[in-house]
């Protein structure tokens, strides 16, 4: 195992669907957080920045680091171990993201059925 085969493993990671769906709900949960905030009138560019160090930064290097983690995986183990494991974080996330985007569109007022 050497950093050329890390890298690349992290090269392809950021191109499968898992990145796109968990940045673009962060994006999603982001605006629509700052959309809840200014609608209760408490919106802060301090919070905005705290949004980004407690979700973010962690979602984002927690993925990170189980894929590289993947990558250790012995091969015979890991053609079924990394896919499974790699599945069940990204429903993780994905479903915790989920959760807050539904929890501001009922604050702000908006269907979420």
């Amino acid at each position: 195992m050497d950093w050329q085969m890390i890298l690349e493993g992290l090269g392809s990671w950021l191109v499968t669907a898992g990145m796109p769906l968990v940045a673009g709900l962060i994006g999603l949960d982001l605006v629509l957080g700052v959309a809840e905030a200014i609608k209760k009138g408490v919106f802060e560019w301090k919070r905005l920045a705290e949004f980004y160090r407690t979700m973010v930064v962690p979602y984002l290097m927690g993925y990170l680091a189980l894929q590289v983690v993947f990558t250790f995986i012995p091969d015979e183990l890991g053609t079924v171990l990394s896919p499974a494991l790699g599945t069940a974080a990204l429903g993780a996330i994905v479903l915790s993201l989920g959760s807050s985007v539904l929890g501001h569109l009922k604050e702000i007022g908006l269907p979420t059925t």
